[in-house]
């Protein structure tokens, strides 16, 4: 029971983490705060994805399919993981919700340059 509860310990360090962002860059210079912060960002936010595709895992290692294809006896998964489906389903969908949400904001990002770069060279014509 212990061992399932260390999945979701990964998901709640964001919590104390966002309570200190805003004392941690009005003490701090600009420059350091602003590395300290995006690399915790992305630190927490790579840990929890991890935690999430974890939990995923866990629950597709419970499907007969999954059992056929491993190879491995399905009653012995089953007694030994406590994930639930509906445990791994939540999961799945945080985890594809947080891909995709991180695949929009690098596709935003890349394409700004892209369109500033175009429009300058517009004008240059």
């Amino acid at each position: 029971m212990v061992m399932h509860l260390l999945i979701y310990l990964p998901l709640l360090f964001p919590v104390p983490a966002a309570l200190a962002a805003r004392p941690l860059a009005e003490r701090l210079a600009p420059w350091p705060a602003t590395w300290l912060l995006t690399t915790c960002a992305l630190a927490l936010g790579a840990l929890s994805c991890v935690a999430l595709g974890v939990l995923v895992v866990a629950g597709l290692v419970r499907l007969p399919l999954a059992a056929l294809v491993g190879d491995w006896s399905l009653a012995t998964v089953r007694a030994g993981d406590s994930v639930a489906k509906i445990e791994a389903a939540v999961a799945g969908a945080l985890l594809v919700a947080a891909v995709l949400a991180g695949v929009r904001m690098l596709w935003r990002r890349m394409r700004a340059p892209a369109a500033a770069a175009f429009e300058a060279a517009c004008r240059i014509v």
